[in-house]
C-alpha cells in the first residue's frame, strides 16, 4: 500500500492537479512565528555541548550531548546522500528531506542514543559506553571514552560555540516527534484548502484533494462527479509514493550548537545545520550543506512557532500562481 509520506511531494501533487484552474495567490497562517508556548527546561540543557575531534587519525569526527539527553556521534568522512523532493515545483531540498542510509552501511556513520548524567563531566552513553570530559581552557578538552566491553581511549577536541540563550532558542533546542501535518493552499484571495491530519492519517489528504478539485472545477463552470474526482485522485497519487524512494520523518533534534538531526521511520538518520535568519520573526535558515549555510539548492528558510506546548515548523512554496504552506506539528520527547 502506498503511503503519503513525502510532504513536499504531497503538496506539489495538489498544486500540479490544480494548476491551470486558477491564477494569482496569497496565503495567511494563523500560527504566529515565535508565538508563546509552555515548555519546561530540558533535563540536560546545562551540560549540552558539541565536541569537534581534533585527532585526525580518529574515526570519530564529533560527539554531541544534546539538551534533551541524546548523544550523537558522527564518524569522520560522513557525507549526506541527499534524496530530497527536487522537482519542477520544489527548487530546494526541504528541511526534513536530506537523508543518509546509515542503517544500511556496514559501519553506521551516525550513532545516536540516550545518555544519563553521572556528574557535570561524566556521562553514560546507553548502548555505546562511558565518556568523561576534562579540561576547559579556550574550549579545548579531552574526551576519555570507554566503549561498552572495550578499552578506554582519549580524544582531543574543541567545544563548539553555543547559540545564546533566548526564549525561542530554548524552546526549539530539544527532541521532538511529529504529531500532525497541516496543508494550506490559496488561490487569489481565497484559501481553498486548510486541512490538518495526524501523522498516522495522512491518506486523508487524498479525500481533501477530491473535495478541492471538485470545487475548483465548479468555479470554472464544470461539473465533476464524485467518481470522476476520485478517478483523478487515484491517477494523481498512484505512482508517486514508492516506498523505496520516499520516507517518513518521525523525530527531529535541534541543538544550540547549530545541529539538527532527523530520524526516519525506517531507522535512517541525517544530520545537518541551522541558524537564526531572523529570530524576532521565528525564521530559521537551514542547509544540508554543512559547510555552506547559504547554499541555494541545499538550503532554505522555515518558520518556527509554538501552539501551546507543540512546535510548528512551516515551509512554503509558490507554483504557477498558487501558494502552498506545509506545517508540521511536533510533540516534545521527554
Amino acid at each position: 500500500m502506498k503511503k503519503f509520506v513525502n510532504y513536499f511531494l504531497l503538496a506539489s501533487l495538489f498544486v500540479a492537479g490544480l494548476t491551470g484552474l486558477a491564477a494569482c495567490s496569497s496565503s495567511d497562517d494563523d500560527d504566529e512565528p515565535g508565538s508563546s508556548g509552555t515548555l519546561e527546561t530540558p533535563k540536560y540543557e546545562s551540560v549540552s555541548a558539541k565536541y569537534i575531534i581534533s585527532d585526525l587519525e580518529s574515526d570519530i569526527q564529533s560527539v554531541e550531548l544534546t539538551e534533551s539527553g541524546n548523544y550523537v556521534i558522527v564518524r569522520r568522512g560522513y557525507e549526506l546522500d541527499v534524496k530530497g523532493a527536487q522537482t519542477a515545483q520544489v527548487q530546494t531540498i526541504p528541511l526534513f528531506f536530506g537523508r543518509h542510509a546509515t542503517t544500511r552501511a556496514s559501519v553506521p556513520q551516525i550513532i545516536e542514543g540516550k545518555y544519563t548524567k553521572i556528574s557535570d563531566t561524566e556521562f553514560d552513553l546507553i548502548g555505546y559506553g562511558h565518556i568523561t570530559v576534562t579540561g576547559a581552557a579556550d574550549n579545548a578538552v579531552a574526551l576519555v571514552i570507554t566503549p561498552t566491553g572495550g578499552t578506554a581511549f582519549t580524544l582531543h577536541a574543541a567545544r563548539t560555540e553555543q547559540k545564546s540563550n533566548s526564549d525561542l532558542t530554548n524552546k526549539l533546542c530539544r527532541t521532538w516527534t511529529i504529531s500532525s501535518l497541516r496543508l494550506q493552499i490559496s488561490v487569489g484571495n481565497e484559501e481553498i484548502l486548510n486541512s490538518e491530519h495526524k501523522i498516522t492519517e495522512l491518506s486523508k489528504f487524498k479525500e481533501d484533494y477530491i473535495s478541492v478539485v471538485k470545487k475548483m472545477y465548479s468555479k470554472q463552470g464544470y461539473s465533476l462527479s464524485d467518481e470522476e474526482a476520485r478517478a483523478m485522485a487515484n491517477e494523481m497519487f498512484a505512482d508517486d509514493f514508492d516506498d523505496e524512494d520516499t520516507f517518513t520523518p518521525s523525530r527531529v533534534i535541534f541543538t544550540k550548537a547549530g545541529s539538527y538531526m532527523v530520524q526516519y521511520t525506517n531507522g535512517e538518520l541525517a544530520l545537518s545545520t541551522w541558524s537564526w535568519l531572523d529570530e524576532s520573526k521565528g525564521i530559521i535558515r537551514y542547509s544540508w550543506n554543512y559547510e555552506n549555510l547559504e547554499d541555494e539548492y541545499m538550503g532554505g528558510n522555515v518558520y518556527v512557532s509554538f501552539r501551546g506546548a507543540q512546535m510548528a515548523i512551516r515551509e512554503g512554496m509558490e507554483v504557477e500562481g498558487m501558494t502552498e504552506n506545509v506545517t508540521i506539528y511536533f510533540d516534545e520527547v521527554k
